[in-house]
């Protein structure tokens, strides 16, 4: 009886955790493509581990912009290694992305 109620605790996580998903899923698909101007306003490289049962422990870094656009907001993107050292925190430029996803950065 015990293991019953736990197994349909793990399914009932199980099904509200791809609920959620599929909720912020459809909100992404839904969610319009915005170009607007914008500064680089930081940089940051954030240190990650990655560890799983199967697997052994993995370090790496994730590269972090932060855009400051036009209407003052402000909005961080990832970045492959070698296009974020190419970018300098001042430049200003036209960005285009979709939700938390970059689409386009064009320097000026």
């Amino acid at each position: 009886m015990n293991e019953n109620l736990h197994l349909k605790i793990s399914l009932l996580l199980i099904l509200i955790s791809l609920l959620l998903f599929l909720k912020d899923y459809v909100k992404h698909l839904m969610t319009k493509t915005k170009t607007t101007f914008a500064n680089i306003s930081s940089k940051r490289i954030n240190p990650r581990v990655s560890a799983s049962p199967r697997s052994p422990v993995q370090y790496f870094n994730e590269y972090l912009v932060e855009f400051k656009l036009e209407d003052g907001t402000t909005i961080e993107f990832s970045f492959p290694e070698e296009q974020y050292f190419t970018l300098i925190e001042g430049t200003n430029g036209k960005i285009t992305y979709k939700g938390y996803k970059l689409i386009s950065f064009e320097a000026e």
